[in-house]
């Protein structure tokens, strides 16, 4: 089977022209001076969903692993938004030890407590390996020395020591309109605040918790993995039912807003409405950014209701898409194909369908991630294939990843006339509570097009073109 790694993949340009708006991209537009984002903990790089925002939003990325760090600006380069500090951050400036763990995801300030690593299978790669020296420093210490006053949006993920972020940064919260901060439920490293910590030093500077998300549940040696039970979440009078794995409770994602975010009032005037109602809608959280859009519309310029409008409407289109696709979802029976300018075909990331001599294609870009709704039920041993016409470099062809129901799908490459087939299929604990099925795909960098063909004057940034998905049912 071919791999295409020494291949030259033929490009061809396509119309590029920006799709229909969507919600946080209308809101964007209103912005009077662009959002800035803090990433705590950057290794791996950025949400894709600031990415899509461009320069109505500034990234500034810490992680103290300075490797890691070069390799995110050569891969920003193109962005001018976005920078890359390696630095670590704190409660107090001073000198401090990291432990590097076998999975540098892992690395902390921290120890990791010895006995989970051990027991826990899935820890593996929490072990300590070494030891560095490194200097911390303040967010609020780094602000003041960069004149920044204002910071919208903090994100934190240091594997433990995010309470000592907080502290070092409460000048900095002033400003903060919503963070996304990796909480502990149960210990992984030593003697780290846990989650009943930061929920109550975030309530003391006016936040409130929105939501949890990513609840991570890992096994003990001897668990039987494969055992199923029956959970619920409510939310309303909707109840989502789905079967949950094993293992106890370690992590998960926690999101705060301040409290006047969380309860819009419309007195506040429209500008500093829509200007939360874009950090929440870009943060996935629909409901919240339509009611503070609703607030806004009542003391915003005839113009900016015009923009409302269509951010409202383009919110709830896409709520309404998942409500119908999961009401219309059945099990896929046989195979199922889905070319590009099929209007079954639905999703974020994608530049409009073209039709070459090859059939129809979409690009991806500007941001890495795109995905595709889909309304039927897969089972484990489901087979995924991806037409691929090509990619802006090799590079891109080769690190092409997916995820069905956020659930990773190793793929298989190979090279079918001028086209790439990537192949994969659902692990046999595949399992999902959606009651559709979500295909994410993510490149590891979007190119400019005339960064790969210099006598153009287009900077559209791009990633891979897709023919059509295949499903086939086990």
């Amino acid at each position: 089977m071919g791999s295409g790694r020494d291949r030259t993949v033929t490009i061809a340009r396509l119309d590029t022209s920006l799709p229909t708006s969507d919600a946080t991209s209308a809101l964007a537009n209103l912005l009077d001076e662009p959002l800035v984002v803090v990433d705590v903990g950057c290794r791996w790089g950025f949400a894709a969903a600031w990415e899509r925002l461009g320069d109505h939003c500034q990234v500034v990325g810490f992680d103290p692993d300075e490797a890691e760090c070069e390799r995110l600006r050569q891969h920003y380069r193109a962005v001018p938004q976005v920078q890359v500090v390696p630095l670590a951050l704190g409660a107090t400036s001073g000198p401090a030890t990291l432990h590097v763990t076998k999975d540098p995801s892992g690395n902390s300030l921290y120890p990791t407590v010895v006995d989970v690593v051990e027991r826990f299978p899935a820890l593996a790669g929490g072990h300590v390996e070494h030891t560095l020296d490194i200097t911390l420093t303040t967010l609020d210490e780094w602000c003041a020395t960069e004149g920044r006053t204002r910071v919208d949006v903090i994100k934190i993920d240091t594997q433990g020591s995010e309470l000592e972020v907080l502290k070092g940064a409460e000048a900095t919260l002033a400003t903060v309109r919503a963070i996304e901060v990796e909480v502990e439920f149960n210990p992984l490293y030593e003697g780290v605040a846990l989650f009943g910590d930061i929920d109550r030093f975030l309530r003391a500077h006016g936040f409130v918790l929105w939501r949890l998300r990513d609840l991570a549940h890992y096994a003990q040696v001897g668990s039987a993995t494969e055992l199923r039970a029956p959970e619920i979440q409510h939310y309303d009078g909707y109840q989502a039912r789905f079967l949950a794995g094993a293992g106890q409770l370690f992590w998960a994602n926690a999101y705060f807003v301040k409290a006047e975010v969380a309860a819009p009032d419309r007195t506040a005037g429209w500008a500093p409405l829509v200007r939360d109602a874009c950090i929440t809608s870009a943060m996935g959280f629909r409901d919240l950014a339509g009611v503070t859009v609703e607030h806004a519309r009542v003391t915003a310029p005839a113009g900016v209701v015009a923009a409302l409008e269509l951010a409202s409407s383009d919110e709830r289109l896409a709520a309404r898409r998942e409500v119908e696709l999961g009401e219309g979802s059945q099990a896929l029976e046989g195979t199922l194909t889905i070319e590009v300018d099929d209007p079954r075909f639905q999703g974020p990331g994608w530049l409009p369908a073209q039709r070459i001599g090859l059939g129809p294609v979409r690009w991806t870009g500007p941001a890495r991630e795109a995905s595709v709704d889909l309304a039927v039920l897969l089972r484990p041993g489901t087979r995924v294939e991806l037409l691929s016409f090509g990619g802006m470099s090799p590079a891109i062809i080769e690190s092409l990843t997916l995820e069905v129901n956020r659930v990773p799908v190793a793929l298989e490459r190979s090279i079918e006339g001028t086209s790439i087939l990537y192949t994969g299929t659902l692990p046999a604990d595949y399992a999902s509570a959606r009651p559709f099925t979500r295909l994410l795909m993510r490149t590891s960098e979007t190119i400019p097009w005339n960064e790969a063909n210099p006598d153009s004057t287009d900077d559209t940034e791009l990633g891979f073109a897709l023919s059509w998905v295949r499903l086939t049912a086990p």
